[in-house]
């Protein structure tokens, strides 16, 4: 438990009852009291800071251990004796140690206070316990008398006895408990206050009874056994050190000059799950809440503590930040995490900002970072499994003694199981630096600095024909002449023709600097025929800009219209020609930017200007793709001219049957070089030959087709076999734009297709000739599901957690498969029969493609442990509760063994097959099922020693998500390494590497190649987007070496 640190206005407390005296030593032992020292060195004195606290306040009067017997006395002063206002004496009392318990009497003398006159024994000698200890005395029996009481030490070499708040007079009841405990009982979600790691705490007095004079506090994080914390007179108290997602335990209890409250109950709240966005840590508290320390590997931390600790920002006392968390980088053996509270950043974008400083060790001279050291951050999206590192200072890095704020991070795509962590590594006895952390926050919004220009292009204007636009300034189209940028109109500003928001040298706009309006000449061009002006326009500080072309020609010359800003940001507007009233266009030579009636001079960014119209002219050929076919296993298909699978052999795609046109059988519709279509202009008919291919079982062919002007074309395969040798089918088409069209066998009358060798279109039956694009001719049947793509991909017997066994089971496939029927069995104990009784596998229903299910032996343990529902509950002793040794397998609703695991009748024990304490896991290159036990096929982890050796729950499993590892297939892993995130991935896949990535390829699981890439970078992002959703295989070169990983589509 960490330490809790409690924050007390502590306060001397005075009584007001009717008593003679009251004394707690606060000022020391006073005049009127008597002090007998016979025992050696060592006497009676005050003590203001006694082991353990005093009673009340910080004083008590103590007396320590002397070798020879002690014999000294503690003497009250006078007490004059009278029933009804002063007929008690009490005072508290404590041994230092629990070992050395000391011994005192209690003596009452009714003359004086020499040794001699206490002859009275109030209490024989006895031992002190260690804790606080009340004693009370009747004194009513000395009625009218004045009497002295000693507190007489008699121990022998022990260690301390402690007496505090002696007090006179009539025995005061105890006060009643507290009430009205704020945060309430029970409460949930208490918010901690981020700046100090604390919580404040409050109650109010009893609601009756006397009152107290004082409250002592006690707190933890176990119900029934809290510890004593402090006392105090308020009536509230600042506990710091709490952490998120915690419950804690406290009580307080009232006391008074009679003593403590009794029966008092304890109370208790939660604080936040996690820390809460707009979070900022200002390690004024260190680590912080919810903040923890690890040391290990970069992506592999363990443990609790690290060499982080808290610091001067910059070793520097008087720097505005105070307080930091500082790592000192040098040496060989740094591997240290600062690893942050949980965020959930499912909500959109956030923002991630901190303060850095690097100084000498121990002083705040400049310094830089040797070769070896460097600073990551990481993150983790599944309670610590994977880490990702998402930004690296190292060699390269600018850091100063002063510190600044690191480059704002953005954050997006983020689950609700977010951490980070700060990893410090070095290897090597370089220079010896102390690295600092300071003010780390994540926010809903950014807090970088506005961009005073435009750091990225403008949006890249649509395709057109040239007779459809006038461009002034725009690099997507072919510019009028310019002849003067800057014209000498009298304007207060410069322009700058050729400004490069991004640096690249892709493209430039024009920059207005010190604006107040600034004119264009350029050749004069006939506009009329065009409908709208476009402008791109980018300012920081402008409020109003207005914009005019100027004509030369008919109606008015200018007419000025507001051109609406973003500030920070692009903004395309386009502008009809009727909202400049007056003007014809016919003859513009000039164009203004008037700025003059709101911020002035200010500065302004433009691009795209040009002036167009619709589209007047429907387009002749297509410019982008086909629609992209869905994967399919190789035997639903035969493709005869697609990208998207492999293509039976074709013979001449232009063969001499009397047709007019021609063919271009890699015609490239995006000009990109990754798609090719067949063109067949001058189109009347056109044919295919191929070699011969049975069809027989397939029940559709596809066709996509492109026109501009072909009005009726008609399609038929051509059969050399049985029946019908051809029948023409009509086509539809929709003019200008890709048609996808799906014709069943049934549809052409009389064909078997068991020898297609030929196909024909046909177009004599409508415009004659004209010209259609061909692709993705293929005959397919729908998808054919065979069991075995149903099959185990992990086996879990959690180490700590013998309750969240589970079976995880996957579909392979690319169609979903009904487990109606379906069983989950085990074989147990070396058993040569399974269990009479195995597990539906009905409730699962249908699984999609690519999709997980977990059938777990409790239900409610594995999701307490993992954080997710599992499909089914098999129960204790059921086929998901093997503890390792078993053997397990599926069988599909005809009672076909579709996969197993393990040799039947076999015990487990020591064989390879044994997973107990750990996991057995299929490996990334296993597609399928198998009835019979082949140990090549998976990864196995035990307590024996296998694999990883025995695993536990936190970090040792990943139910849900398939990511075995295929070691067979990587070469030299040890020198490629290349990190991806997120996976599963959505749109975009992040992939990084310390090393050059050369390239990179995606496969399906049916072995096609889905996405190659040239990266030549340490980084890329990879556009997923357009794939199914499901396993791939991601195969990379770096250095020359090749490596493969796998991701999840969603």
């Amino acid at each position: 438990m960490k330490k809790i640190t409690l924050l007390f206005l502590l306060l001397t407390l005075s009584f007001s009852i009717h008593a003679q005296f009251t004394e707690g030593f606060e000022s020391g032992i006073p005049d009127d009291w008597t002090v007998i020292n016979n025992g050696g060195a060592n006497g009676w004195v005050q003590n203001t800071a006694p082991n353990g606290g005093a009673l009340e306040g910080d004083a008590v009067a103590s007396i320590t251990y002397n070798s020879s017997a002690h014999d000294d006395y503690l003497i009250t002063p006078a007490i004059a004796v009278s029933v009804g206002v002063n007929e008690s004496l009490a005072f508290n009392v404590k041994s230092r140690s629990a070992s050395y318990l000391e011994a005192y009497e209690v003596l009452l003398s009714t003359t004086d206070t020499s040794e001699a006159a206490f002859s009275v024994v109030l209490q024989a000698s006895s031992d002190a316990p260690n804790a606080w200890t009340k004693i009370v005395f009747d004194l009513s029996a000395y009625d009218g008398q004045t009497v002295y009481v000693a507190v007489r030490a008699t121990d022998t070499d022990r260690y301390a006895l402690y007496v505090d708040d002696v007090y006179s007079g009539i025995e005061v009841a105890v006060p009643e408990c507290a009430t009205a405990p704020s945060p309430a009982i029970a409460a949930t979600d208490v918010q901690i206050n981020t700046a100090t790691a604390s919580v404040n705490i409050a109650w109010e007095a009893p609601a009756s009874g006397p009152a107290p004079t004082g409250y002592e506090v006690f707190w933890g994080e176990t119900s029934g056994s809290l510890t004593s914390i402090g006392n105090t007179a308020e009536t509230s108290a600042n506990i710091t050190n709490v952490n998120y997602n915690t419950t804690y335990y406290w009580m307080v209890v009232p006391s008074n000059a009679g003593g403590s409250a009794e029966g008092c109950a304890e109370w208790s709240f939660t604080t936040d799950p996690m820390a809460n966005i707009d979070y900022l840590n200002p390690f004024t508290t260190y680590p912080g809440a919810g903040w923890s320390e690890a040391t290990g590997p970069i992506n592999e931390p363990s443990g609790t503590s690290s060499a982080f600790l808290q610091d001067d920002f910059g070793n520097d006392t008087t720097h505005e930040n105070g307080k930091s968390a500082r790592i000192n980088i040098y040496g060989t053996a740094i591997d240290e995490y600062l690893i942050t509270p949980k965020y959930d950043l499912s909500g959109g974008t956030y923002y991630l900002n901190a303060d850095l400083a690097l100084t000498l060790y121990g002083n705040s001279m400049a310094s830089a970072l040797d070769p070896d050291d460097y600073l990551a951050l990481l993150v983790t999206q599944d309670d610590g499994a994977t880490w990702t590192e998402i930004a690296r200072w190292d060699e390269n890095s600018t850091l100063t003694p002063e510190g600044a704020p690191m480059d704002e991070i953005t954050l997006t795509g983020y689950n609700s199981e977010t951490y980070f962590a700060f990893y410090a590594f070095s290897d090597t006895s370089g220079v010896d630096n102390d690295l600092f952390i300071d003010n780390f926050q994540i926010t809903a919004a950014s807090l970088a600095p506005a961009p005073t220009a435009p750091t990225v292009d403008a949006p890249t204007p649509p395709a057109r024909e040239a007779g459809d636009v006038i461009s002034i300034y725009s690099d997507a189209y072919t510019n009028i002449n310019v002849t003067n940028f800057n014209p000498g109109w009298g304007q207060s500003g410069a322009v700058d023709a050729a400004y490069d928001p991004t640096g690249a040298g892709t493209n430039t706009v024009l920059e207005y600097s010190n604006f107040n309006y600034q004119g264009t000449e350029f050749d004069a061009a006939d506009a009329s025929s065009m409908e709208f002006v476009h402008i791109d326009i980018w300012t920081a500080d402008a409020t109003d800009v207005k914009f005019s072309p100027i004509n030369n020609g008919t109606g008015a010359a200018e007419f000025l219209v507001n051109v609406p800003l973003v500030s920070g940001a692009w903004s395309s507007v386009d502008i009809a020609i009727a909202d400049f009233t007056g003007m014809t266009w016919d003859s513009l030579f000039q164009m203004k930017f008037d700025g003059q009636g709101g911020v002035n001079p200010s500065t302004i960014y433009i691009d795209n200007v040009y002036f167009y119209k619709e589209a007047s002219q429907p387009a002749t050929a297509p410019t982008t793709d086909a629609p992209t076919p869905p994967a399919r296993e190789a035997g639903d298909v035969i493709s005869i001219y697609s990208d998207a699978y492999t293509n039976i052999n074709v013979t001449n795609f232009n063969p001499g049957w009397g047709q007019s046109g021609a063919v271009d059988a890699a015609y490239d519709p995006t000009g990109a070089g990754t798609n090719t279509v067949l063109e067949y202009s001058n189109f009347n008919y056109q044919g295919t030959e191929f070699d011969a291919a049975d069809a027989s079982s397939m029940e559709f062919v596809h066709i996509d087709i492109w026109t501009a002007d072909a009005t009726d074309v008609k399609f038929s395969p051509i059969n050399n076999g049985t029946g019908a040798a051809e029948f023409l089918v009509n086509v539809p088409l929709v003019s200008g734009a890709w048609s996808s069209v799906d014709i069943a066998i049934a549809d052409f009358t009389g064909m078997t297709w068991d020898s297609l060798f030929q196909m024909k279109f046909d177009g004599q039956g409508g415009v004659n000739p004209s010209t259609i694009y061909i692709d993705n001719v293929y005959f397919y049947k729908e998808p054919s599901t065979t069991s075995d793509i149903i099959f185990i991909t992990e086996l879990a017997d959690p180490n700590d957690n013998a309750a969240a066994r589970y079976v995880e089971i996957y579909n392979g496939g690319t169609s979903a498969v009904d487990l109606t029927g379906w069983t989950l069995r085990r074989y147990t104990n070396g058993n040569t029969e399974p269990q009479t009784t195995g597990e539906d596998l009905s409730p699962i229903g249908s699984l999609a493609p690519g999709a997980i299910a977990i059938i777990a032996a409790s239900g409610t343990a594995f999701e307490a442990a993992f954080g997710m529902a599992a499909d089914i509950s098999a129960g204790t002793g059921g086929p998901a509760d093997s503890n390792g040794d078993d053997q397990i397998y599926i069988t599909d609703a005809s009672d076909t063994i579709v996969d197993f695991f393990g040799v039947p009748g076999e015990d487990g024990t020591g064989t390879d097959h044994e997973f107990e304490d750990g996991r057995a896991e299929r490996k990334a290159s296993v597609t399928q099922g198998t009835a019979t036990w082949d140990v090549n096929e998976w990864n196995i982890d035990n307590d024996a020693g296998a694999g990883d050796g025995a695993l536990n729950v936190d970090g040792g499993f990943d139910p849900g998500v398939w990511i075995g590892a295929d070691t067979a297939g990587v070469e030299n892993e040890s020198f490629v390494t290349l990190n991806m995130y997120p996976n599963p991935a959505n749109d975009v896949l992040n992939i990084s590497s310390q090393r050059t990535i050369n390239t990179v390829e995606i496969f399906n699981v049916l072995g096609q190649k889905v996405i190659t890439m040239q990266v030549e970078d340490t980084s890329a992002e990879i556009n997923v987007s357009n794939l199914n959703a499901g396993i791939y295989l991601i195969k990379y070169e770096i250095n020359n070496s090749t490596s493969t990983k796998k991701f999840v589509k969603n």
